[in-house]
This record gives structure tokens, sequence and C-alpha cells, in this order.
């Protein structure tokens, strides 16, 4: 995408810092699930 100014810029980069954190602590809450299971099994 085009960056139109500074603000638009810092504004992109908030929006995708959002997104990805939001996607890390989904990941870790699952990890956190499951990791204490398959060690049972393994």
């Amino acid at each position: 995408s085009f960056v139109r100014s500074l603000e638009d810029l810092k504004d992109i980069i908030a929006k995708s810092w959002r997104n990805l954190s939001y996607k890390l602590s989904f990941a870790q809450s699952w990890i956190e699930q499951f990791i204490p299971w398959i060690l049972i099994e393994t």
C-alpha cells in the first residue's frame, strides 16, 4: 500500500501490531493448553 503521510504510516504500523499481537496471544494460549497433553502422551 502507498503511505501518504507519517500519520498514515503510524496507523498502518499500529493496526499491524494489534493484529500480530492478537495472533501471538492466541498461539500462546493454544500452546499452553496443549503442551501438557502432548508431554503426557509421549
